[in-house]
């Protein structure tokens, strides 16, 4: 214990990371130790073995504007929590496409910002930004409450886009995809509004769903997808916080 707690006093004396992040322990690192899963500098990254997957929607992606870098060795990107300061954010960052079995796992001080070099994972394994979502979050007990991130890539584009963008994922193909949202008070979903159709009628699996969430402190999403050629409907229940 006592080791435990020296290694987080020395992580908060780092600008960017001032608590103690440990990896994910339910993960199994892949057996490379160059690109493994494992702890490094200022967060946990890299490839882990699967798991099988009991599908559903997962989501992947919660971004204020556009995920952006350069796939460039040099690239640097800077995460920050532009709407909950006021206490430490969790992030984490997937792998989108199925099969692709990559984690970064890091924890953002209140007011502070992460940075995520490009060059010792994402480049040399070719995984460009259109393949990696990012999301921060929160956790209440055994439940996440989902926080937007943003992002400044040092060499890519950053788009001025103010638009808090979710993302979401299922593990087949699906159609009749819907979403509808309700206000959110003390943590309880009030009655929630008509249900919206997502941008495109079908997705394959492993295809990001987008959509654009409406300006509000804090949302109840309720997602409901069919399976292709089958009955059944996959339905996912996600809370967000937008501000403090």
């Amino acid at each position: 214990m006592k080791n435990v707690f020296l290694l987080c006093v020395l992580i908060l004396g780092m600008a960017q990371l001032g608590y103690c992040q440990p990896c994910d322990s339910e993960l199994t690192p892949v057996e490379n130790s160059e690109i493994q899963y494992k702890y490094r500098q200022n967060r946990c990254e890299g490839f882990y073995n699967s798991k099988v997957s009991a599908g559903g929607i997962e989501v992947v992606c919660l971004i204020k504007g556009e995920f952006h870098f350069s796939l460039e060795k040099n690239e640097m990107v800077e995460i920050s929590s532009p709407f909950v300061r006021k206490q430490p954010v969790r992030v984490r960052a997937v792998g989108i496409p199925l099969k692709t079995y990559y984690r970064m796992d890091a924890e953002i001080a209140p007011g502070a910002v992460f940075s995520l070099p490009v060059g010792e994972i994402l480049y040399p394994q070719k995984l460009s930004d259109e393949k990696i979502g990012i999301f921060g979050w929160l956790e209440q007990g055994t439940d996440k409450i989902y926080v937007p991130v943003a992002s400044s890539a040092k060499l890519g584009k950053n788009p001025n886009n103010d638009k808090i963008m979710l993302y979401l994922r299922t593990s087949t193909d699906v159609e009749n995809v819907k979403w509808r949202t309700a206000a959110m008070l003390k943590g309880i979903c009030a009655t929630p509004d008509e249900w919206k159709d997502t941008q495109k009628p079908s997705y394959r699996s492993g295809q990001a769903i987008p959509i654009a969430l409406p300006e509000a402190k804090a949302l109840c999403v309720e997602v409901a997808a069919k399976e292709k050629n089958s009955a059944l409907w996959l339905k996912r229940n996600i809370r967000l916080l937008l501000k403090d």
